[in-house]
């Protein structure tokens, strides 16, 4: 047998305490997990929140969607100089008009 085999075989069989719970065992112990997360942790909502019913009118407004909200802007352009604001109900997370 090869020596470095006997070795890494022992010190595997040595570094088990002899007194190890079975894994098996559901009644066995364990520590609990710490959740830690990869990414920083935000330190603002990208969104607000709004009440459902607030939400659900917004969206309304807009029976037909993108067809509706482009009839929106193109009113809201005819009767201001200023480029359209769109309602929030149509701009997505990263403020891009759908």
């Amino acid at each position: 047998m090869n020596p470095y085999c006997l070795a890494a075989t022992l010190a595997a069989a040595l570094s088990v305490p002899a007194y190890a719970a079975d894994p098996a065992d559901p009644a066995t112990p364990v520590p609990p997990l710490a959740y830690r997360s990869a990414l920083p942790a935000p330190t603002d909502l990208a969104e607000p929140v709004v009440p459902w019913a607030q939400a659900n009118q917004q969206v309304a407004r807009f029976p037909r969607g993108h067809a509706d909200v482009v009839r929106w802007e193109e009113r809201q352009e005819r009767e201001s100089s200023t480029p359209p604001a769109v309602p929030a109900a149509v701009e997505d997370r990263h403020g891009h008009a759908h």
